[in-house]
This record gives C-alpha cells, structure tokens and sequence, in this order.
C-alpha cells in the first residue's frame, strides 16, 4: 500500500492568494509514503496548515484530505518515523 504511486497537491486559500491562485497546485509525486510524510511536514508549519489545504491523489484514483493524511501518519502500519 505505502509504494502506491501518489500527488500532494498544494490550494491556497482564497483570501491569501487572491483569485487567480486558488487553483490546486501540484507540489510533489513519489510512493504514497513520501506523500502523507511530505504533507504532514509541510503543514506542521502553523503559518502553512492555516493558509493552505493540502490533498493527496493516490494513483489517480482516490483524493485523501487532511484528516485522511494525518490519520495515515498516525496508524500503526506506517513505515517511517516522522
């Protein structure tokens, strides 16, 4: 499951980034993995996690949410220590 191939995807919100912005913006690829650990450091930036929502497409398949990125880094399966 965790080498699935997998997109984080970066939108900011409105406010902050005026209209022409707010599009979903694409900002890393690689396993699954590397996905939930990538999120998970970028929006443990507080000035981050406010400002912006971030996604992860799982294979082309499946859109996970914040609340899906962190409960992935929080189950017991999860391979690496963040």
């Amino acid at each position: 499951m965790w080498k699935q191939p997998a997109r984080l995807w970066r939108q900011r919100e409105p406010a902050v980034a005026g209209k022409e912005n707010v599009r979903p913006k694409q900002i890393a690829s690689g396993s699954l993995e590397e996905m939930v650990r990538r999120a998970v450091e970028r929006a443990g930036r507080v000035e981050a996690r406010e400002r912006h929502a971030f996604f992860i497409d799982v294979d082309a398949r499946e859109l996970l949410g914040w609340p899906d990125i962190a409960r992935l880094s929080d189950s017991p399966g999860f391979p690496v220590e963040i």
